[in-house]
């Protein structure tokens, strides 16, 4: 998933346009229990530095990542650390990219964080393209802090049960407010902080 992101990122910036990217600073050794095959922090450093994209029209921040023995890392926690940083930072407008599979539930996780800590952040979203493989969809992988594993096109079930049970857990904004927000921002209006 990482090098599909950094690749969006190469071939989508524009060469004199600065780029701020913020990373979640996570060391996977201190996750109770660690995340298999996770090397999320210390390969996205390395990728963006192969790629180029730490130069001076680059910023990168390291966010500093989420390690409580009891709930771990997941995207909720995530989002609540990136809307903080761009609240703090004075950031209004914030593009999520993912994985097309997990993008929905990203950006709804983003959406409701927002809605409570920041709601005059814009925030868009944008699939991480997958590379041009006419299996990609097929292949599988571990997602969910590991728990998951199965075929891309398997996980997009397992990622709108999760937005469904979410919404009704109250984490994630029912659909009505997300699209009140979206309305909103495309309207150029603010909704009431």
């Amino acid at each position: 998933g990482v090098e599909d992101v950094v690749s969006f990122l190469v071939t989508h910036r524009h060469a004199d346009a600065p780029i701020s990217i913020a990373v979640h600073e996570v060391d996977n050794a201190r996750l109770h229990p660690p995340i298999p095959h996770f090397s999320g922090t210390a390969l996205t450093y390395r990728l963006l530095q192969e790629r180029s994209l730490l130069q001076k029209h680059s910023h990168v921040q390291y966010i500093p990542g989420w390690h409580d023995e009891y709930t771990g890392m997941n995207s909720l926690n995530e989002m609540e650390g990136l809307i903080r940083y761009c609240r703090e930072q004075n950031i209004t407008t914030l593009i999520v990219v993912s994985l097309p599979f997990h993008l929905p539930r990203c950006f709804w996780s983003a959406l409701s964080v927002a809605s409570r800590l920041y709601p005059q952040l814009d925030i868009y979203a944008q699939a991480a393209s997958p590379p041009r493989d006419p299996h990609y969809w097929n292949h599988v992988v571990a997602h969910s802090q590991g728990i998951l594993v199965g075929a891309r096109h398997d996980l997009i079930r397992s990622e709108l049960q999760r937005i469904v049970q979410y919404t009704k857990q109250g984490d994630l904004i029912p659909v009505a407010q997300a699209l009140e927000i979206l309305q909103a921002r495309d309207q150029g209006k603010s909704l009431p902080s």
